[in-house]
C-alpha cells in the first residue's frame, strides 16, 4: 500500500506520455480529429484549428480529471 501513491503518480505521467503519442499519431496521418486539424491549417481555417485544438485539450483535460478522481478513491485511506 505505501509504494501506491508511487505507482498511480506513474501512470498518471504514462497517460500524458500516451496522449501525446495519440495526438502525433493522428497529425502525421490517422484519421481522427489531429488529421482534421492539419487539413483546416492547410486552408488557413484558423477558427476550425483552434476549435480542434480545444477539444484535444477538453478530452486530455476529462481523462485526466477522471484518472485523479480514481487515484483519490484508491487513496482514500491516505488522506
Amino acid at each position: 500500500p505505501a509504494a501506491m501513491p508511487g505507482i498511480l503518480v506513474g501512470f498518471r505521467t504514462a497517460l500524458g506520455q500516451a496522449w501525446m503519442a495519440v495526438v502525433a499519431a493522428e497529425i502525421f496521418g490517422v484519421a481522427g480529429v489531429g488529421q482534421r486539424m492539419m487539413q483546416a491549417s492547410s486552408l488557413l481555417a484558423t477558427d476550425i484549428v483552434v476549435v480542434y485544438m480545444l477539444t484535444m485539450a477538453a478530452l486530455y483535460g476529462l481523462l485526466d480529471t477522471a484518472f485523479v478522481a480514481f487515484q483519490g478513491w484508491v487513496l482514500r485511506w491516505k488522506a
